[in-house]
């Protein structure tokens, strides 16, 4: 019962912080499309505060909810679920890969699983060979000072980002199709090696933890330290002036 309780509280307070996650974008949207048609130069100090200041209270009450989040978390954690590796067909696959006796199960079959593994190869290296591609066709564009004249900046910045886009646009499509088509490789692979024999007393390794997590861990105390030393130090107040300025009255708001 107690299980069944903290998920229905998770449940209700991602609903809730969804809701507001939204009325708060609607109230920046809607705030900076309004200081936007308020005149010819609307991105004054003055309009910007003017604007932003009635939405305040649910940009605030938003990020109070996200700090809500973490207590909830530590209050009530999350019950025992099995490792995240057991759930990961990567893994899986390993784990069924040593137990099973490739010799025993045909020649059919281990040319199937042979025949799977050759294909994921393949799909690394044509994914290997787009991202190249990609990466170095901009920077064979970038590396010539012709494309970027200093009489017309916006112009080489416009015809910079149209290489740029595409480049980037072709490599992550690249890298999504390639995950995907690893993954369902990897599937099949599995459904094949359930079928092959198991080898006599082989024991597979125990499922560790993640080690990443001390990693990760490390990173965010260092940088939540570094906020706090630059909090105390005043470099927000210096942030926070040049951020206005630059938003204000250079490119303007968003």
């Amino acid at each position: 019962m107690a299980s069944e309780r903290i998920s229905r509280l998770r449940r209700i307070y991602g609903i809730a912080l969804s809701c507001m996650i939204v009325v708060a974008g609607i109230c920046l949207t809607v705030a900076c499309v309004g200081i936007y048609l308020s005149g010819d130069k609307p991105y004054s100090r003055e309009a910007v505060a003017a604007a932003f200041s009635p939405i305040s209270i649910p940009v605030y009450l938003c990020l109070v909810m996200v700090a809500a989040g973490f207590v909830l978390k530590i209050v009530f954690p999350a019950p025992a679920a099995k490792p995240a590796a057991l759930k990961q067909p990567a893994v899986i696959r390993k784990r069924l890969l040593e137990r099973a006796d490739l010799e025993g199960c045909g020649d059919a079959l281990r040319a199937q699983i042979l025949a799977e593994q050759s294909r994921r190869k393949k799909q690394s290296l044509i994914c290997a060979f787009v991202l190249a591609s990609c990466a170095l066709t901009f920077l064979i564009y970038a590396l010539d000072s012709s494309h970027f004249l200093s009489s017309d900046i916006n112009g080489s910045m416009i015809r910079a980002m149209a290489v740029l886009l595409p480049c980037l646009g072709g490599g992550f499509v690249s890298c999504i199709v390639t995950v995907y088509a690893r993954r369902s490789s990897i599937l099949r692979e599995i459904e094949l090696l359930k079928q092959c024999p198991k080898k006599d007393g082989v024991q597979t390794k125990a499922v560790t933890s993640d080690p990443t997590k001390k990693i990760r861990l490390a990173l965010f105390l260092a940088a939540a330290a570094l906020a706090v030393f630059g909090f105390c130090s005043g470099g927000t107040a210096d942030v926070l002036t040049k951020a206005v300025n630059i938003c204000t009255e250079c490119i303007g708001l968003g």
